[in-house]
């Protein structure tokens, strides 16, 4: 979900897969391998604290904002399909052709959604 802690995730279990080859063949004491793997439990403890505060703050002003345009322009584009393109174009919103067809097969896969749910 983050891509951030995806790289973090990454590095430390290249750390680990090093660590754990030295303390393999005898070129790390237990006790050192014992402080690092306690270090590394405590690293992984205030990462999860840190994406559990990211995960559960509020969104912040502008986020909202964009939020509620977005929600806006879906609205506009599912109640105002005969739109015409030059108003839109005037808008500073355009469309390619990949756009327009994946719009309209969204569209087609609520509907057909929607009727399913009526069995």
């Amino acid at each position: 979900q983050f891509p951030q802690f995806k790289k973090i995730y990454a590095l430390t279990g290249q750390v680990d897969d090093v660590v754990g080859r030295w303390q393999a063949s005898g070129n790390i004491h237990d006790s050192r391998y014992r402080a690092y793997h306690e270090s590394r439990m405590r690293v992984e403890r205030e990462l999860g604290d840190l994406r559990a505060d990211i995960i559960a703050r509020k969104p912040t002003f502008w986020e909202n904002v964009i939020a509620a345009l977005g929600a806006l322009m879906n609205f506009i584009m599912d109640n105002l399909p005969l739109l015409p393109a030059i108003i839109l174009d005037r808008l500073g919103y355009r469309q390619t052709a990949e756009q327009i067809m994946l719009n309209a097969r969204r569209k087609r896969t609520a509907a057909t959604l929607d009727n399913d749910d009526d069995l």
